[in-house]
């Protein structure tokens, strides 16, 4: 998107329409914004459009808008159909309304504009969040729309109008944005008085007309929640630090009865050990943010809040448990926590939690509602989600019923066992948790079978890009991957019983005899048959019992970059390696019997060779060595940590 803004009478040295043909084509929208006195000159620069034109052009705080996508123009939401292009773009430019006409769209951004640091960092979900417990995000009824996609329709928008600028991304590469203050000066105002930002040695500015009020502390400040007692309807309460933590290290418990009406409650970054108990007289409540806390327990009273939406509780590092009458919260959408570092059981119930979308993981327990099948009805998870202790599986049957394969949102999965159990049948255990086909990334953690069942490399995860295989010690065979089209990274260590690594590996095994035959008459075979086409990064590690590598053919691990082996006791010889064309880093490591090279040299395009603990293949690689030939073009090679090229 491109916004042009004439705030006084444009020239015709500017060469607007000049420039209008340079953007035609590389920018999906064009909005022009000017003064109702100029409208007519800008609308008359812009004559070659007006076959397209309609009679009034929206207001937006004295200003007309014109939007342009490509070859056509609208005004007041109306569509004008001029070709398939325009029909493609109906959705993006009915946000475009929302974003300079509607007043929920405003009141979104009151919320960033009025109550935080003009170079303060947001998070996307945190700003999402935010706006639905606010009730600004009206999500469209005929298509049963979540609240968050609605949000993020407001954000996407904006974003694409420069509204939100990236500034940089967090620790878990999650992008941050600042508000582009100048451009939000120029497209709408606000009536202040319904917020207030509260600052250290500055006057307060709170009534009882103040809804939305925020914070900026960093030393502990008594009079700062005694000063909130007056405007009795807030519904925002923001702690904002300039730094990560607050000295703050109590909430007065009388706080909440005070403040009965508040929908969003962030009290992140305070050096609080408690939730008063109090909290369960904010029936509003839809966000609560305790993040960076030293919170131990939450009050039971917090279950009572039935239209709770969102609890962060992120980085709480001496949290032990939930409630247990999380099961209450049945409007619940959001519980971001690290389950899996600081609980060690689910509390019971979980399942009712229907409308849940962010849950880190689950433990799964031997106690009443607290098996797998609590999983069954919460078809909305989305993002990342880890399954603990699956050894507490009784049967397969309750593996299934999870419904796994429902959960068409998820886009990260970690399968892990902590101990091996020996009367459940784990490989049927591990069938019945297939996932979705929308799944981008697996990892499976001390599973107990022998074998990997079929549905795990089946090309059907045609959006599968990374896999983790660690400690699954019983398996003897390495899964069928090689068909998984869009396999990027593959890591696999621990597997103590593969003593050998063939074809099957690259998913030869998958191609029956008849197609095989077919394929290759027709010469098709090297365009369908190969194994790992788009893989990059594999990394093998921890095979003490494998003896034998072949089955690597021209054609096989075409776009494998990098390839790290490590910590194989019994392997004397590697696979032939000069197929992996566009091998540029080669790692070889605790290898001790491991005796040469393959036959021929390796990969031209080989840039790095590192050889570390192999003492056989050390001797034969330095340059009076018999494999000195078969590396010497390599510009990088360092044998023990010692640089020979």
């Amino acid at each position: 998107m491109l916004l042009l803004i004439w705030n006084e009478k444009p020239s015709l040295s500017d060469s607007p329409s000049d420039l209008l043909m340079h953007f035609h084509y590389n920018v999906n929208l064009l909005v022009f914004i000017t003064t109702a006195a100029y409208f007519g000159v800008i609308r008359g620069l812009y004559k070659f459009y007006d076959q397209y034109y309609t009679t009034k052009a929206p207001m937006v705080d004295g200003n007309q808008v014109i939007s342009f996508d490509r070859s056509f123009l609208v005004q007041d939401g109306n569509i004008l159909e001029a070709d398939d292009h325009v029909l493609e773009s109906r959705n993006k430019l009915s946000d475009l309304e929302k974003l300079f006409g509607d007043e929920n769209f405003r009141r979104c951004f009151g919320l960033l504009v009025y109550l935080f640091p003009i170079d303060y960092e947001f998070g996307k979900k945190d700003i999402i969040q935010l706006w639905m417990a606010e009730g600004f995000i009206q999500p469209s009824v005929e298509t049963n729309e979540l609240l968050e996609d609605a949000a993020s329709v407001y954000f996407d928008v904006s974003s694409a109008a420069s509204i939100f600028q990236s500034s940089r991304s967090d620790g878990n590469s999650r992008p941050r944005y600042r508000l582009n203050h100048s451009l939000l000066d120029q497209l709408f105002k606000l009536p202040s008085d319904l917020y207030c930002k509260i600052e250290s040695g500055k006057p307060v500015s709170l009534s009882e007309n103040t809804l939305h009020t925020s914070l900026i502390c960093d030393s502990s400040d008594p009079v700062a929640f005694e000063a909130l007692y007056q405007s009795k309807r807030l519904c925002t309460l923001l702690l904002v630090h300039e730094q990560r933590y607050s000295s703050i290290n109590q909430v007065p418990y009388n706080l909440f009865f005070k403040l009965p009406l508040l929908r969003a409650l962030d009290l992140s970054g305070m050096n609080i050990t408690e939730l008063p108990s109090s909290v369960g007289n904010l029936k509003h409540l839809r966000l609560l943010n305790l993040s960076k806390t030293l919170v131990k327990r939450l009050p039971e009273s917090l279950c009572s809040l039935y239209l709770m939406q969102t609890m962060i509780l992120r980085d709480c590092s001496k949290l032990v448990g939930l409630p247990k009458g999380m099961r209450k919260l049945v409007n619940l959408r959001h519980l971001d926590l690290d389950i899996a570092s600081l609980l060690i059981s689910m509390p019971p119930g979980i399942g009712d939690l229907t409308e849940l979308q962010t849950l880190s993981a689950f433990i799964v327990g031997k106690d009443d509602g607290c098996h797998i099948t609590e999983l069954k009805h919460i078809a909305n998870l989305r993002g990342n989600f880890g399954i603990r202790m699956l050894e507490n599986i009784s049967n397969s049957g309750e593996a299934k019923e999870a419904a796994l394969d429902r959960k068409k949102y998820l886009e990260r999965l970690e399968l892990q066992w902590t101990e091996l159990q020996g009367g459940v049948d784990e490989v049927q255990v591990l069938q019945h948790l297939q996932p979705h086909e929308n799944l981008k990334e697996l990892q499976i953690v001390s599973y107990g079978g022998t074998k990997f069942p079929g549905w795990i490399g089946n090309p059907v995860f045609s959006k599968l890009a990374t896999i983790t295989l660690h400690n699954c010690s019983k398996c003897e065979v390495l899964p069928s991957l090689g068909k998984l089209p869009l396999l990027k990274r593959l890591q696999i260590s621990e597997m103590h019983a593969v003593k050998t690594i063939d074809t099957r590996f690259c998913g030869r095994d998958m191609v029956t005899p008849l197609l095989d035959l077919v394929l290759r008459t027709f010469g098709r075979h090297t365009n369908l048959c190969k194994g790992f086409p788009s893989l990059n990064n594999l990394r093998i590690s921890g095979m003490p019992t494998l003896e034998k590598w072949s089955g690597m053919e021209e054609g096989n691990f075409s776009l494998l970059r990098k390839l790290s082996l490590s910590h194989f006791a019994k392997l004397t010889a590697l696979p032939e390696l000069s197929v992996l064309k566009a091998l540029q880093e080669l790692e070889i490591s605790l290898c001790p019997v491991l005796q040469f090279l393959p036959k021929k040299s390796l990969p031209i395009s080989l840039q790095s060779l590192l050889i570390i603990s192999c003492p056989l293949l050390k001797e034969r690689c330095h340059k009076e060595g018999h494999d000195w030939k078969k590396i010497a073009h390599i510009p990088s090679i360092w044998l023990d940590n010692q640089q020979i090229l």
